[in-house]
């Protein structure tokens, strides 16, 4: 963010391992109506650094899952959850 470039993600979705806080995203994709992935792929695009998720998949059904993503509004507090799960730490 410094240097005003964006990072990609490549295969963000680290073949379907989950986040530490595995239950809790299930009551979040609950909430979004949505898969682990595009709960996810969604939390990764809204993260403040511009960030490109590369799927790394030529399924055309995984395309189109994933791309739902990005009609997904996370609300910030879900966003910040997580962060705290991606990272294992809580966020102040």
């Amino acid at each position: 963010m410094e240097r005003k470039t964006s990072a990609m993600a490549w295969s963000p979705l680290g073949g379907g391992k989950l986040v530490a806080g595995e239950r809790e995203m299930f009551s979040k994709a609950s909430k979004y109506n949505a898969s682990y992935s595009q709960l996810s792929l969604a939390w990764l695009l809204r993260h403040p650094s511009v960030i490109f998720p590369v799927t790394g998949t030529t399924k055309p059904e995984r395309i189109i899952e994933s791309a739902k993503a990005l009609a997904i509004k996370l609300d910030r507090q879900d966003w910040f959850e997580m962060l705290q799960w991606a990272t294992g730490k809580e966020v102040a």
